[in-house]
């Protein structure tokens, strides 16, 4: 269960970067990301969209890392950042 719903999460996490860049970003390289860890970051897409998405890559490794030790906590933390991205 927990692959689907890491699945899930990279997913809402793709489609957050990608609907930032789309929807957000009518006028020529001028995007508006409330994050304050991201936000200066939009003015070059490609680092934007590889940190938002490394960042995800690499906290669902460590997810999957601590699993066996911890499996109910981090179904409860992949299902809370799926919540998360999914209403963002």
């Amino acid at each position: 269960m927990l692959p689907v719903l890491l699945a899930a999460y990279l997913a809402a996490q793709g489609a957050d970067t990608a609907t930032t860049m789309a929807l957000w970003g009518g006028d020529r390289g001028h995007w508006i990301e409330h994050n304050p860890v991201l936000g200066p970051l939009v003015d070059s897409p490609a680092i934007f969209g590889a940190v938002s998405l490394g960042t995800a890559a690499a906290l669902s490794g460590y997810l999957l890392h601590v699993a066996p030790r911890h499996p109910r906590l981090v179904r409860g933390i992949v299902v809370a950042l799926v919540v998360v991205e999914a209403s963002a």
